[in-house]
């Protein structure tokens, strides 16, 4: 009888430590999940700010140029010219962060698929679309007062672009960072359901 009740205990026992081991197994699993969404969803709140960052700027540089045009006065042409440079130098960074990714502002070097398609495929992709009104600002940059004119090639892209194009495609990244963001919380929750079962 007594043999019986050792076997029992033995067993209980068993039972016992592997379910420990299976919570142990889950709290860590648990945990390293929870760890990883954390510095995703961190990553994703400094790319949906930087890209609506993005699409001020355009909105803000393409003032700056229209003030350049219709100012009769040199010194606000070249403080509008000084803020536009500004603006410029900010907007290009911005662009190369989100492509190329930036640790120090917690910027993946990754794109999503969605993303990047958005970015680099198709007629209106943001990439090239980004580069070529940088260069236009800078050529507006390049001209002096009074040279500055409505009919400037740089000058009428910049205030084709921005009201639309541009300014349609940037809603669109911004939306895309906005959405993979929520994935990313509807994936947490999954995961809070899956270690309650």
């Amino acid at each position: 009888m007594r043999p019986q009740k050792q076997r029992s205990s033995l067993w209980m026992t068993q039972r016992y430590l592997l379910a420990l081991l299976v919570i142990a197994v889950l709290a860590i699993l648990a945990y390293v999940a929870l760890t990883l969404v954390i510095d995703h969803q961190n990553s994703t709140g400094a790319v949906v700010n930087i890209s609506g960052r993005q699409r001020m700027l355009s909105q803000r540089t393409t003032l700056l140029v229209q003030r350049m045009l219709l100012t009769a006065d040199t010194e606000e042409f070249e403080r509008s010219r000084s803020n536009l440079l500004k603006a410029t130098d900010l907007i290009e960074l911005s662009h190369n962060d989100l492509t190329l990714g930036n640790a120090q502002l917690g910027l993946p070097d990754t794109m999503s698929e969605q993303v990047q398609r958005m970015y680099f495929q198709g007629k209106s992709a943001l990439d090239p679309r980004m580069r070529t009104f940088v260069t236009s600002l800078r050529k507006v940059l390049d001209t002096s007062f009074g040279e500055l004119k409505t009919d400037n090639p740089a000058v009428q892209h910049i205030l084709s672009t921005a009201p639309g194009p541009l300014l349609v495609s940037l809603d669109k990244v911004v939306w895309q960072y906005q959405h993979d963001g929520e994935e990313i919380i509807r994936n947490l929750k999954l995961m809070e359901i899956g270690v309650l079962g």
